[in-house]
């Protein structure tokens, strides 16, 4: 995992690549915060994304989901359990 400290919203981890994926080039994936994960998978679709991990609970500190942009470029979405808008 890669923590950015007091920075919410970024952080991310570094694995190894999957075998099928082993001609392309990956360096981190980059995990975004986001208010709500489900309208959010949503945009992706609708902005041409395509979604690589389905909504799934990380017990004890929020929902994620796996995506990919129109050009390749592979991102997670991750919606806090504790999550509250700053006012």
């Amino acid at each position: 995992m890669i923590d950015t400290g007091k920075v919410p919203g970024i952080g991310g981890g570094i694995y190894r690549r999957p075998a099928e994926e082993a001609d392309k080039y990956y360096t981190y994936d980059c995990t975004v915060m986001v208010q709500d994960l489900d309208a959010s998978i949503e945009a992706v679709k609708a902005a041409g994304g395509t979604i690589t991990k389905e909504k799934d609970e990380i017990k004890g500190i929020g929902w994620f989901a796996g995506a990919r942009d129109t050009e390749g470029n592979r991102f997670g979405l991750m919606q806090p359990t504790d999550w509250k808008p700053e006012e």
